[in-house]
């Protein structure tokens, strides 16, 4: 009597196999643009961040015209930061996006102070 071959796991390999593969590109697939919407959020949130600081400078250089020298040199100092902000802001954003800083307030207002005082203003 002849025994037979059990070839039932080869024909299960050969149906996961491209089940397999499949399923591998379909992962690559759907994360590449996941990936190029984060770095575009992150953009975003870096554009945000900048705006706000400008905000903030731009109510503090309105302190100019007060009596005390304090407020002028807090006002004064606000001028320059908002002038550097706005001259530099396509460069800031392409340097936070090449370091990849997290889009987190802190972590690029703090990029964003350190870019400043590295100028020596």
């Amino acid at each position: 009597m002849k025994q037979k071959l059990d070839i039932s796991w080869l024909m299960g390999m050969i149906v996961k196999t491209p089940c397999i593969i499949g399923l591998f590109w379909l992962v690559i697939g759907i994360s590449t643009p996941v990936a190029l919407g984060e770095e575009s959020e992150a953009k975003n949130y870096y554009d945000q961040c900048i705006e706000s600081r400008l905000e903030n400078c731009e109510r503090k250089a309105s302190y100019e015209t007060c009596a005390g020298p304090r407020l002028q040199e807090c006002a004064a100092r606000a001028h320059k930061e908002a002038a550097f902000l706005r001259a530099n802001k396509d460069q800031l954003m392409a340097d936070m996006e090449s370091e990849k800083v997290k889009p987190i307030k802190y972590k690029v207002d703090y990029t964003l102070i350190k870019a400043y005082h590295r100028t020596g203003e």
